[in-house]
Formats: structure tokens, sequence, C-alpha cells
């Protein structure tokens, strides 16, 4: 059976998602660039060693509240159910924000406690940002979760612009740095997911008795997605910090410019990644397993295409873009810019692999190929920071990455044949049955039937005419 093309309602949903990842790429290569100019390659080493905690808050926000949040919404009897539900994730956010609040603030002073000011002054000022963050993520992923992510791109472009004059007016009064750079990531961000927030307040509707309920079922599914989520943090972020232990944070900013260049690709990435996960499901439903292993692939091809011209346009500059865009100060910085791009490659041509398996239902095995990434991260990392430095620790993000997509590619050939996906013909029946409230057990090694039906009712009605 022939896999379905992407029709214009897909073709603007994908094209919007893009758009609202490259406005955030944007603002965060911006926000390097401002900083490394204007407050020089310290002031970017500290950032870029805190920032990576705010892209863990938001994993796991999107892992055990607003992930599964997608799924079960389309299961939702009614709009008042639909109201309760969105209430409800609303107030696991609020309690995730305020956890991860104390536990900023409890390493703020064990920073300052251990003579680390510098330290403890970002991490004090992230207690209060975080939480601004994860409002602003929250509204952006519940556009998603409608099939809205124009709405995203209007979240995005606002919090962008306001956070990029915010750090104008600050450099304009010398007051920039990156505690002030959090600041205003934290401000832009509280007033657009506020305004978002008081604009949808008929949409929210929160029932105590069914907070509990709804947090218990998120997390059975959230889990292994969070587990994988932070992973995959950890392992992109560790060597900021290792740079740091073992150097400067000079050397930290370098290895962080070179970060943002080779990571521009990172949203069409994540944008993808959104749109692949409900279409590997809606094709299988039609085609069996067959039509979604030609989906893969014909993903896979579509990625090597994309990244490859990713990596020869910037490849092709490599010695001059880094220099050009923070500034004299990151000369010599060639060499790790093309092992990250070739990171970011390899990443990317695996990304449609590591769909699939979560499409299987193994999110589990997808959480095993992100603890090897790590584990070859850190078996490398630290011996080759210090014999190489910047290039050492760029060289181990590429081994690492390399490990992960292998160990990827190779579970993904188990599970198919294995025949995890199921028959056609029980998929087709499947999708086309009423969906039932899934329990709380249903998620891993469950039924592929019920998962397809809860993906793809709700996201992709659209393609089946």
């Amino acid at each position: 059976m022939n896999i379905p093309a992407f029709n214009k309602s897909t073709a603007a949903l994908t094209a919007a998602a893009i758009a609202d990842r490259g406005l955030l790429g944007v603002a965060t290569l911006l926000t390097t660039v401002l900083i490394g100019r204007w407050a020089g390659p310290e002031e970017l080493g500290l950032f870029s060693l805190f920032f990576p905690v705010a892209f863990a808050a938001i994993a796991l926000q999107e892992s055990l509240i607003t992930a599964p949040y997608t799924v079960f919404a389309a299961e939702c009897a009614g709009a008042e159910d639909r109201r309760a539900y969105l209430g409800s994730v609303l107030v696991h956010t609020g309690a995730l924000a305020a956890a991860l609040g104390g536990v900023f603030a409890v390493a703020a002073l064990a920073l300052w406690l251990a003579g680390h000011p510098a330290y403890a002054a970002a991490a004090g000022v992230l207690a209060p940002v975080a939480p601004c963050v994860l409002l602003r993520e929250f509204a952006r992923r519940v556009v998603y979760a409608d099939l809205n992510p124009q709405i995203a791109v209007a979240v995005s472009g606002g919090a962008s612009v306001l956070q990029l004059i915010a750090m104008a007016a600050l450099h304009a009064g010398g007051r920039l740095s990156a505690v002030s750079a959090f600041v205003a990531i934290g401000a832009s961000s509280l007033l657009v997911g506020a305004a978002w927030t008081v604009l949808s307040g008929k949409r929210i509707t929160v029932r105590r008795d069914l907070v509990k309920g709804h947090f218990s079922r998120n997390l059975h599914m959230g889990r292994w997605i969070a587990a994988a989520q932070v992973g995959d943090v950890v392992r992109i972020h560790m060597f900021p910090w290792l740079l740091a232990l073992a150097l400067d944070e000079s050397s930290v900013g370098v290895y962080a410019a070179c970060a943002a260049i080779a990571g521009l690709s990172g949203p069409l990435q994540i944008a993808i990644s959104s749109i692949l996960l409900p279409k590997f499901a809606l094709v299988e439903a039609r085609g069996g397993m067959g039509a979604a292993d030609r989906l893969m692939w014909q993903a896979t091809g579509w990625m090597v295409a994309a990244m490859a011209l990713f990596t020869l346009a910037i490849g092709s500059v490599s010695g001059q873009v880094v220099p050009f865009l923070y500034g004299a100060a990151y000369l010599g910085a060639q060499t790790p810019l093309v092992l990250l791009l070739m990171a970011q490659l390899v990443i990317g041509v695996s990304m449609p692999a590591a769909r699939a398996l979560v499409a299987l239902r193994r999110p589990d095995l997808d959480f095993i190929t992100h603890m090897a990434g790590i584990g070859a991260n850190l078996f490398l990392g630290a011996p080759l920071v210090l014999l190489q430095g910047v290039e050492g620790a760029a060289a181990a993000a590429l081994i690492g990455a390399a490990v992960k997509a292998a160990l990827t590619a190779a579970f993904y050939s188990r599970e198919l044949r294995g025949g995890r996906l199921g028959s056609a013909a029980a998929e087709v029946q499947a999708v086309s049955l009423p969906v039932a409230p899934l329990p709380a057990t249903a998620v891993i090694g469950a039924p592929r039937g019920s998962y397809a039906a809860a993906t793809t009712s709700h996201n992709w009605a659209e393609d089946r005419s």
C-alpha cells in the first residue's frame, strides 16, 4: 500500500510547527550572541552552564504532563471533561513549578555556602524564572494538542521579541549578564504565558476530585518518556560542566557558541518529530507493519537530505561563522563546530527510528539508547576534555550520538522482526471503533490498537479525507 502523502492541512501544521521551533531556536541563538558579544565569554559560559537546567525542567513538564495530555485529551467524552482535564494538568504544572523553584533555591544556598557566588546567583534566579518558563511552555504544548500550532507561533514569537527587547535594554543600561538574561527570559515568558491563561480561562475547570487520578494516569505513561528526555538533556549538555571543571568558563563559552550554531537544525528536528509519532500510528493502522516501516525509511531519507544540506552549508563557512557572530575571542573554533555539526547529523538521521520505537510502545528502549549515549559521553568525555579541551568535548559528543543512533537502529530492527505492530486488519478495526478511556496500566506492552486510536482519532482525522 502506498504511503499517504502530506495533504495541505498536514503541510500547514508542519510549517507552523517548524516556524514555532524556528522562532525559539533563533531567539536562543541571538541570546547567546548578545551575551557573548556584550557581556563576554565568561558570562556566556555561566549562562550556558545553567541554561540547560531550563531545558531539563521543560523536558520533565512535557513528558509527565503535556505529552500524556496530548494523547488522553482525545478520549474525553465532552467539552466539560476536557476542561476538567486541562484544569488538572495546569495544577500539575503549578506543582512541578513550585517543586523546581524550591530545588533551585536550595541549590543556590548550597552553592553560596560552598563559595561559588556566581553559580549561586544563577541558580537563585532560576527559582522564579523556571516557573515562568513552564507556564509559557504549558501554553505552547496545549495548543499543539488542539492542533493549533499557529497559536504556538504567536506565543513563541511574542516571548522571543519581548526577551530580546529586554536584553537590549539591559545592555543599554550596562546591566546585561548571565543572571539578568535569565530575568529577561522569565519576565517575557510570564507575560505571554499569563496572557494565554487569562484568554483561555473559559476552557479550564479545576476539579479537585480528578486531579490525583489524572496525575496517576499521566505518570504511568510519561515516566519512561521523562527519563529519556532528561537523559537527552544530560547527554547533550554535560560537556559545559566537564569543561568548567577541567578548564575554565571561557572554554565553556567557546563550546556553547559552537553548540548554538550546530544546534540551529534543532527546530527542524523537533518539529518533524512532533509530526512523526501520530503519523506512524495512522500509517500503521492503514497499511500495517510494512507501511510503517516504509514511512520510517522515507522519513529517514527526508532527514538525511535536510541534515546533509545543513551540515554542508554551515561546514563550508565553519572557519568564519563563529568569530563573525560572537567576536574575535572565538577564533579557532572550526574543528569543534564541524564535530558538533556531524553529531547533529547523526542525531537527526536516527530520529525517525527513535520515534518509531515510541510508536511501537517501547519508550523503555528509547530510554536505554539515551543511557548508552550518556555512558559513552562520560567514559570518553573526561579524558578527551583533559587531552583536547573543547575539541575533545565535541569529539565525545559525536561518539555519544553515534552510540545512541546505532543502538536505536538495532532496537528498531529487533522490534520490527518481532512483529510488535500487529496486523493491519486488527489496527483498522481498532481505529474505527469508539475509544474507551485507557486504564493506567495500558501504556507499555498493552495491545497496540488502543494507543493508535487514541493518537490518530484526534490528531490526524483530516488526513482521512
